[in-house]
């Protein structure tokens, strides 16, 4: 009863904790105009009818009569609501408008994307979540607190390659895995390793374009097993088209494909057509480069919590909770 009711009251904690994550980052000014999406150095923010400049972090919304002021040594990039990312440098400052152009800071057009739901982080954070998912979120138990297989790649998301390479965190006392593979009509194939990866066996049939696969995991000579993991195969015309938009954007950043606008417009694209394990990537390298911003881990948070490694969601939203609150 003792850890039942533990367990209902972290429950209430997270649950607690990220309606309070949401609505500290909600801004009840009817639209944002821009998204920051790189900082380097110090740039400071002071929102409409208010006197007080703060520090911005990566991924802040920005409104029209927002000021952005960058210091001596700083830059920041901005993405607008019209498809242009303007790129301020050190020194400089800049009055948000709702205009379809700024004429402060050089700027580049963003071709292939529209840029006002990504300025209004549409589907990228936990926001629209509703009560009975957070409080789900809540029910993980870590790897570490007790025996179990989990799988961590492919895990519901859609894939590029037909062959892929799948992979497991286990703690249980075994010395072999059985991976056994699966399409909508049953079993295709199993193999036996002793590590926790597997290439796609070369032996079989490469997977089909469009289709949904599954995979589960055997602890050898004993009663663990990981849970049936779905993932599918990207189809040729999306396919297709993700990898025009990614030309489109390294044509467009050339100069630049190492930065954070680069990387959120990417991670972005890979989200839109359910690539999440790729999107994840492109998200975490911003989190390296943006610690200190709590966007980043929400956006996190439900990229973790949307192909089911819900401990890595719940503490990417506990971190972003204590980065808003200054902790």
């Amino acid at each position: 009863m003792k850890g039942r009711s533990g367990l209902l009251s972290f429950a209430i904690f997270i649950s607690f904790s990220l309606a309070t994550l949401g609505s500290l980052f909600s801004q009840q000014r009817v639209h944002p105009v821009a998204l920051i999406t790189e900082i380097r150095g110090e740039v400071l923010v002071k929102a409409a009818r208010t006197a007080e400049f703060k520090r911005a972090t990566w991924g802040a919304q920005l409104y029209a009569g927002d000021v952005v002021k960058i210091s001596g040594k700083g830059a920041a990039s901005l993405l607008l609501s019209n498809n242009n990312l303007i790129e301020l440098g050190a020194g400089s400052s800049l009055t948000v408008s709702e205009g379809r152009t700024i004429s402060q800071g050089e700027s580049k057009a963003i071709s292939g994307f529209s840029s006002e739901p990504l300025t209004n982080l549409s589907g990228l954070t936990m926001r629209s979540t509703s009560e009975g998912e957070v409080v789900a979120l809540a029910g993980l138990r870590a790897l570490g607190a007790e025996l179990a297989i989990v799988q961590t790649s492919p895990l519901k998301s859609k894939i590029r390659s037909p062959r892929p390479t799948f992979s497991w965190q286990s703690n249980v006392p075994a010395d072999k895995f059985k991976v056994e593979f699966f399409d909508r009509n049953g079993p295709l194939w199993t193999r036996e390793t002793d590590r926790m990866t597997l290439e796609y066996p070369q032996s079989e049939k490469p997977l089909t374009r469009g289709e949904t696969y599954f995979c589960k995991v055997i602890g050898l000579g004993t009663p663990y097993e990981s849970g049936k993991a779905g993932f599918s195969i990207i189809g040729e015309r999306n396919l297709a088209m993700v990898e025009r938009l990614e030309r489109n954007l390294r044509d467009s950043f050339a100069d630049d494909l190492t930065g954070s606008s680069f990387d959120f417009l990417l991670g972005t694209l890979y989200q839109q057509h359910g690539l999440l394990e790729e999107s994840i990537a492109k998200f975490e390298a911003v989190a390296q480069r943006h610690p200190d911003s709590p966007t980043v881990y929400e956006v996190l948070g439900k990229l973790y919590k949307d192909v089911g490694l819900k401990d890595k969601a719940i503490a990417a939203l506990q971190k972003a909770l204590k980065l808003s609150r200054g902790e």
